[in-house]
């Protein structure tokens, strides 16, 4: 048998063990828990800032009236806009994007971000009577957020912007025309290039006169490309 001190000694270095065991696996005092930071799997609460994953959902914009119409940007911006914008049931329209935006996924990468160094020419689409352009859409929209502290390389909350995916539901299609051509800023307005999507662009024209507005509602679902493959097309048609 072990003397008396030798025996005081096992027991407190028994003691010892089970205090560490339980502060690593038990009631004791723990680690931090995961903090959230980007991982190299991307396994993370901070995935949740990452952008969606862009969809292909096909449109088409046709002009059914007598004249020539004129789809593009009625005043001179530095990012180009949409040939059309899409509003959700509730009638909001989802903000498209900006040109200049501050990622949530840049910020949470400590990469720099904001506006791209040269501004986006404005860029007119002239659609004949009969003819059409067919522009595609992402699926995206605009959400403005605020990085989690776990989340950002500087340890501050950041305030930014993340690109979230629609899901199936009843979205609304809006285009406006203009029936003039303002070519205050054109390149060259006598110029109308023939584009591979239907009509043709003249780079830096404005549209102006009376502005036509057409819109088509549609239930979108995976047979239009959300959250499968489908083939459908949004149709909007403009007439007299």
């Amino acid at each position: 048998m072990l003397p008396l001190t030798s025996r005081i000694s096992l027991y407190s270095l028994v003691i010892l063990v089970a205090g560490f065991v339980a502060g690593c696996d038990g009631d004791g005092p723990k680690a931090p828990a995961d903090s959230g930071a980007p991982t190299a799997d991307g396994g993370s609460q901070c995935s949740m800032f990452e952008d969606d994953q862009a969809l292909t959902i096909n449109v088409t914009i046709t002009n059914n009236t007598s004249a020539a119409i004129y789809l593009g940007q009625q005043e001179g911006t530095c990012g180009a806009t949409s040939l059309f914008h899409v509003d959700n049931a509730a009638g909001r329209t989802l903000r498209q994007l900006p040109f200049c935006r501050n990622p949530c996924e840049a910020a949470m990468r400590g990469q720099p971000y904001g506006c791209p160094a040269l501004c986006q020419l404005a860029n007119t689409i002239t659609l004949q009577p009969g003819e059409s352009t067919k522009p595609t859409w992402d699926g995206l929209y605009s959400v403005n957020s605020a990085l989690a502290q776990a989340c950002s390389p500087s340890g501050q909350s950041v305030v930014c912007d993340r690109a979230e995916q629609i899901q199936p539901g009843t979205f609304t299609f809006v285009a406006q025309a203009g029936t003039e051509l303002n070519c205050a800023g054109a390149l060259d307005c006598n110029q109308c290039t023939v584009i591979s999507a239907g009509g043709c662009s003249t780079p830096g024209a404005l549209t102006s006169g009376m502005t036509l507005t057409a819109q088509q509602t549609v239930d979108l679902d995976a047979t239009y490309g959300v959250g499968g493959t489908g083939t459908k097309t949004v149709k909007i048609v403009f007439t007299n």
